[in-house]
């Protein structure tokens, strides 16, 4: 029997949204105003570079995007769209597969069912008037207000009907701040990955000291 998850109300999902953004620094808001922007410049960079219409350089990087850093992300679809066959250590098999169809003509839409892929391809396409919006697990995270694992982030976004809940409760609260909701999502996530990141490396330091003061108490 599959366990079943509770999800946040449209209530709580948008308050936990709005206050992630105004929690965001100047320095956070100006990059993620910016982010879907610089990705398509990239986008069209690496097109321009490989004779490649854009649409098939964008749905590259959507499909080799899970599970992967925004940096090797833009690495791994350069060398793809450069013409690299060999296995690319890092990317997921089935992400490099996936980029391999696109690359040979089939549209995104046929190659991945994923919702959020084919979000992040409208986001990055059309920067400045998608309405997609793209739900990675640190978008569902911040929208519940707590850290969640893997699977538990997976089950709340198993369905058209969950994603969109997600997705909708960012629009509301985009056109409460009279932004794209693209641009609601890449500040929130920008504000939530460098919040999370000082708490690991916050953490580390903690355990660090723990251990160092344990090795003074032994060996002194």
């Amino acid at each position: 029997m599959q366990s079943t998850v509770a999800m946040p109300s449209k209530r709580t999902a948008k308050a936990n949204i709005r206050k992630t953004f105004h929690a965001a620094t100047e320095g956070e808001r100006s990059r993620g105003l910016s982010w879907y922007l610089d990705a398509h410049r990239f986008a069209q960079k690496v097109a321009k570079a490989n004779n490649l219409p854009l649409e098939q350089v964008v749905g590259v990087i959507a499909v080799t995007s899970p599970q992967l850093r925004w940096e090797d992300n833009m690495a791994f679809a350069a060398r793809l769209c450069a013409g690299e066959k060999k296995r690319i250590t890092g990317l997921l098999f089935r992400s490099q597969v996936n980029a391999g169809r696109i690359l040979a003509g089939t549209p995104i839409e046929k190659v991945t069912g994923g919702r959020k892929s084919k979000a992040f391809y409208d986001n990055i396409l059309d920067p400045e008037g998608s309405k997609s919006v793209t739900i990675d697990r640190h978008a569902v995270q911040l929208a519940v207000g707590k850290k969640l694992s893997s699977d538990t982030v997976a089950k709340m976004v198993a369905t058209a009907k969950r994603y969109e809940s997600f997705a909708q409760a960012y629009r509301e609260v985009a056109q409460e701040l009279n932004l794209l909701p693209s641009a609601l999502q890449a500040i929130t996530w920008t504000h939530w990955t460098v919040t999370q990141a000082r708490s690991v490396s916050k953490t580390i330091r903690q355990l660090r000291g723990m251990l160092q003061e344990e090795e003074e108490g032994i060996f002194v």
